[in-house]
């Protein structure tokens, strides 16, 4: 990230306390993105993986419920400008 925001200073005052500000907002932005991301996609291994803990869940079953995960982040990857849009 330090290296997309290199403002030429010159004799400008005050520069770099603005690229510091453009810098750290830059952070901020890619972190809250990042926490967007995580959530969307851990909100939907959530009950796989609450299934998978029980104690009577056979092998049968267990991949059952991974091959429904599986299509639905297919459908998810092939419309990903539906499912961001929310």
């Amino acid at each position: 990230m330090s290296g997309c925001l290199q403002i030429n200073s010159g004799n400008l005052p005050g520069i770099e306390t603005v690229t510091a500000k453009a810098r750290q907002t830059a952070c901020f932005f890619e972190f809250i993105i990042t926490q967007i991301t995580t959530t969307k996609y851990l909100s939907i291994l959530k009950p796989l993986s609450i299934k998978l803990q029980k104690r009577d869940i056979d092998v049968y079953e267990a991949c059952s419920h991974i091959r429904d995960l599986k299509g639905e982040l297919q459908d998810i990857r092939a419309d990903i400008e539906k499912y961001c849009s929310d």
